[in-house]
């Protein structure tokens, strides 16, 4: 196949793989079938990968990478946290640095007055011309963050079930002003807090 040709069939398999993750909340909800038409989707992007060795291009892995789909169990079950009441998962991260072999993710959370992220940082080693190994060292949970303003959502799901919350906006609304300046207060305390650090063990061929 001609370059120009290969290049308009991978933009072509991208755009078909994006278009794939549509309503699939991050691969949280995505059935069998597209989960296969996703790997289908994959594995014919790789065959068009033009660089035969990615492990001796590392630079073109620099820099902090979203996540917009995963089959991965961890990030599955951290993802499902957004199915509890008031909770909301933001941006997943990766952050990959090729200088010092290293590798951070981070996933942001937030419920209501308050919000943090969870993050594992890695190291990692090449051991073949397509495959790295990477070894996990430590976890981290944020010092949560008080947010000075209650925002209560107009409705929630709760076990398939959506309770209109309209009524309690109208009945906290009168409190909100004297809860924002403890709010304030406290969270400048909580700030001086170190985040909780923990070491973690594994090893994965990636």
């Amino acid at each position: 196949m001609r370059p120009g040709c290969q290049r308009a069939a991978s933009v072509g398999l991208q755009a078909a793989l994006l278009d794939s993750f549509y309503g699939t909340e991050r691969g949280l909800s995505a059935h069998s079938e597209v989960r296969a038409e996703i790997n289908e989707l994959i594995t014919q992007l790789e065959a068009k990968n033009p660089t035969p060795s990615p492990t001796e291009m590392m630079a073109l892995l620099d820099g902090t990478w979203k996540l917009v789909y995963t089959s991965n169990s961890e990030l599955l079950a951290i993802l499902a946290l957004s199915k509890l009441p008031f909770v909301s998962i933001g941006d997943i991260t990766q952050r990959v640095d090729t200088l010092t072999n290293t590798v951070e993710n981070r996933a942001a959370l937030s419920v209501p007055l308050s919000r943090t992220s969870l993050s594992t940082t890695a190291s990692f080693e090449v051991r073949s011309p397509k495959r790295l190994q990477v070894s996990f060292e430590r976890g981290s949970i944020a010092t949560p963050e008080l947010l000075a303003d209650l925002e209560v959502p107009e409705s929630v799901d709760v076990l398939g079930q959506t309770l209109d919350l309209s009524q309690l906006r109208g009945v906290l609304q009168p409190f909100s002003q004297g809860l924002s300046s403890i709010l304030k207060q406290v969270g400048g305390i909580i700030s001086q807090s170190p985040d909780l650090s923990f070491p973690i063990s594994t090893d994965n061929a990636q």
